[in-house]
């Protein structure tokens, strides 16, 4: 399995990538970003919670700009969320899409 076989069409406009990644680890990765500034990161790959068994990890992020990083003040969790089937994974997705909505700090780099 991989993230592109994750059925993201009712959040296609959100889909900021969804494929293979080659950072330290091979793998891929899919990354939503909502309006609200917040968004996850969904990845499987050698090292994440659940590969061995075909599952994947799930990250809540949050957005500054055009950069994003985990959040860990939500209260979908508190930490990066492992071995999640597909159903799960469609399940968290309305939770993210729902939370109060982040401010998002502009830089003037």
């Amino acid at each position: 399995m991989s993230t592109t076989e994750l059925d993201f069409r009712e959040y296609g406009e959100f889909v900021v990538r969804n494929g293979i990644i080659q950072m330290y680890f091979r793998g891929t990765q899919a990354i939503l970003r909502f309006r609200n500034g917040y968004g996850c990161s969904i990845i499987q790959h050698d090292q994440s919670y659940g590969n061995e068994y075909g599952l994947y990890e799930l990250a809540v992020i949050k957005f500054t700009s055009d950069r994003w990083g985990i959040t860990y003040d939500t209260p979908i969790t508190d930490d990066v969320l492992g071995s999640l089937t597909t159903e799960r994974i469609m399940e968290l997705l309305p939770e993210i899409y729902s939370l109060p909505a982040s401010v998002v700090e502009e830089t003037n780099e």
